[in-house]
Formats: structure tokens, sequence, C-alpha cells
């Protein structure tokens, strides 16, 4: 009974909907007699029994994950990234440096400020009282000249294939990037100044336009790097990558194995992955944009890595081993029936699944979407396309507004490779 009465607890705390209790009423009749009198007493008693219950989606919470791969433990690992810190960040291997295609023009102050409508300067009220204060007519203060500009900065990193002097044989000291150095540096610069220099026209256009109110305008942008990989160099001096993904199986079966045994891991990969964090502002509007981008890179094969690069099928319904023990699969037959028969890639829906399971963990607020198994509404590769590397998994990013109101909660759940273990395919990277 107490073993129930636990099992009832914890399924009300993780979110779990309530084990079905039945109540049922037994009565008992007991009869004393004794010499004199006969006294019959009635006794009513109340039994609660516990009801087998059928475990569905949304218990979930209560005792295991699915897939089967997705144990409970897992919940110490998947955060919410929002507002970690990575350490990768003050790697002495990268120096950084900055993007300005600001725009500055000394010219009269009546062409900065915003008036009414067939307002002259002179004769506006606050331009008057402005005037007054700083002792000047009305007319010298609206030809006075002053200096505007906008803000267009954008922080960048810089790899190196060697620490500071300083640093070497220190514990700061660290491994050669290697034979894609030039090209991770050429795509990070080409990267964040695309964006830099799409907002520049923007403005350039608003100011030649002649909206007076062009200076007030700002784009600032700066990084963070969540993960490079561990790397070693060879006799030969070049550099070898000892990324290798481990899938840790706990529940229900104890199977653990290497990617590279299910071919979903090539014989040798590394990574770079870089968060840049955006805020830009348009003069007049009542808030801000706050948006996140993401880069990450091969540095294998030096080329950006894409969405399609590590997920595929390949292992989404096959029969899989580790050694001789068949690895359970992870989605009823009848689900993979449905992922399958769609337009969209299967792994999109098996990806959206696992993403909303960690988001409903992470904020109940999401548990919405896992109201049907299945999610047979047809989700986009596009909205999961900021994603970083993490040791443990990978990391999801999200504009401000694209999942929450923006007073709202957003999380960037880091989700776990064991639950990505059956879509995995890092082979992919070495395709053209």
């Amino acid at each position: 009974m107490k073993r129930y009465l636990i099992l009832i607890l914890l399924l009300s705390f993780c979110g779990g909907s309530s084990a079905v209790i039945e109540e049922t009423k037994a009565v008992e009749e007991s009869s004393t007699t004794t010499s004199t009198s006969t006294t019959t007493s009635t006794i009513t008693t109340t039994t609660t029994t516990l009801a087998e219950k059928v475990m569905t989606l949304d218990d979930y919470l209560g005792e295991a994950f699915a897939p089967s791969y997705s144990p409970n433990e897992l919940l110490r690992y998947e955060q919410d990234m929002y507002d970690h810190y990575f350490s990768d960040t003050r790697n002495k291997l990268i120096g950084e440096s900055i993007i300005n295609l600001t725009i500055t023009e000394t010219t009269e102050y009546k062409n900065t400020v915003i008036l009414g409508d067939d307002v002259v300067c002179e004769e506006d009220e606050f331009i008057i009282e402005d005037s007054n204060e700083d002792g000047v007519s009305p007319e010298e203060y609206c030809n006075k000249l002053v200096t505007v500009s906008d803000w267009n900065y954008i922080r960048y990193p810089i790899f190196k294939n060697e620490v500071p002097s300083i640093f070497k044989n220190t514990s700061f000291d660290e491994k050669p990037i290697g034979k894609c150095l030039d090209s991770l540096n050429e795509e990070i610069y080409s990267f964040v100044y695309s964006l830099s220099d799409f907002y520049y026209k923007e403005v350039k256009e608003s100011k030649d336009l002649g909206f007076n109110n062009w200076h007030r305008d700002l784009f600032t942008g700066d990084f963070q790097v969540t993960w490079i990989s561990p790397r070693s160099v060879k006799d030969d001096g070049s550099v070898k990558y000892g990324d290798a993904t481990f899938i840790s199986g706990r529940y229900p079966s104890p199977a653990s194995f290497f990617l590279d045994e299910i071919g979903a891991e090539p014989e040798e990969y590394g990574v770079v992955s870089i968060v840049f964090d955006f805020y830009k502002y348009y003069a007049g509007a009542a808030n801000g944009q706050w948006f996140v981008e993401t880069l990450n890179y091969d540095l294998v094969n030096c080329k950006k890595i894409n969405l399609d690069d590590i997920f595929s099928n390949k292992n989404l319904s096959a029969d899989i081993y580790d050694g001789d023990k068949l690895i359970p699969q992870s989605y009823p037959e009848e689900v993979l029936d449905i992922w399958f028969f769609q337009e969209t890639d299967a792994w999109v829906y098996a990806l959206k699944y696992e993403y909303s399971k960690v988001q409903c963990l992470l904020d109940d607020e999401f548990c919405d979407e896992l109201e049907n198994m299945d999610l047979s509404s047809t989700p986009y590769k596009e909205f999961f396309s900021d994603f970083a590397f993490d040791s443990n998994g990978l990391i999801f990013y999200f504009d401000k507004y694209q999942i929450a109101c923006g007073g709202c909660n957003v999380p960037f759940p880091l989700i776990q490779f064991e639950r990505l273990f059956r879509i995995l395919d890092f082979n992919n990277l070495g395709k053209k």
C-alpha cells in the first residue's frame, strides 16, 4: 500500500495524470451475544484499491520516457540553456574582432528630428523651448551642425592554431584547429558580414529616402562558442579529431553502444559550434527584436553544417544491434507508418516528438504538443535550423516570439543524443 501511495505522489509531482482510484464499501457484520442481551452492530469500513493503470503518453513524466533510451535520469542532463555560459568562448585559440558598418553623418540639426506634418523647425514649440534653454534663437538651434550615427556592431571570433606564448605548456594550452582553420575563419566572417551588411543597406535606404530618424536604428551582435571537438596531433603533425558519440542505454535495456557501431558516425569527425545573439531596433518601434543565429562547422571536410548533414531516416525503422543484442525499437510501428507516409522526411517528425517531450519537461506550458504521439501535423525543418553541438547532445535555439509570447519563457533545450540516436547520421557530413 505504501508503494502505491509513493507512486501516486510521484505521478502527481511530475505532472502525470492521477492514478485511477476505485472506492468500494464493504459492510462487515459482527454479533456479540451474552446471557442477558444480544447486541448486533454494523461497522462500515472503506477499502481503497488501486486499479490497474494503463500508461499513456500523458503519463511519461511519471515513469519512463519513450524511446527506450530516454529514462528519467536524463532530466539531470537535459536543461534549458537560455542563460548558460559556455567556457569554450574563452578558449585561448580564439581571438575576436568586430564588424562596424555604422553610418555617420554631420548635418544640420533640423535634418535629424521628426516634426509634425508641414511643421517648420523654427516654429515648433518644443524647438523654441529648447533653444531658449540654450540661449540661442530657434533658427540657430535648427541650423546648428550635429554628428549622428546609427549602431551597427557585431563581435565575432577569429580562431588560431596556437595559443599566445604566455599560455603555452599551461592548463590553457590547446591543440591546433587543423587544416580547416582558414576556411573556418572565412566562413565566420562571411556569415556575420552578410547580416551586418543587410542591416546597413536597410538603414542607408531609410536615410536616402529622407527619414530623419535613421540614426536611431541599431543592430548589435555577440557570440559564444558552445563546442570545439577534442583533438590530438599525429606524428606527421596533422590533427586527428576525437569526437565519438556514445549512447548509454539505461531503460529498459542495458545496451550501450557508439554511433559508429550502428553505421551512423564516420571514423573521424570534428565540429565547432558558435551561437550569435542579436538585437535589432528600428526607430519608432515599440520594441526591438532579439534573435539567434548559429554556425556549425565541419573541421574534417571544411564546410558549414546544416540540419540535413546530421540526420537521416536510415536507422529510424531499421533493426539495429548492440553486438548480437537487438536494440528495442523506439517508436510504435503504426507511428512510423504515419511518418514515412508524409512528404516531409520522417526524421523531422521524430525530432519534433523528442523536442516536444524535452520542452514539456522544461516548461509545462509546452506540454500541449504531446496530445498525439504521432504529432502528424507537418513539422518544418526550418523550425530547428538554429542548433549547436554540446558534449551530451544538441541545443536548439529560438528567436523571441518564435515559440511563445514576448514575456513568456522560451527554453533553449539541450536534447540528449540518447533521444536522437535513431535519426542521427553523421556520415552525411562527408557527402557533398
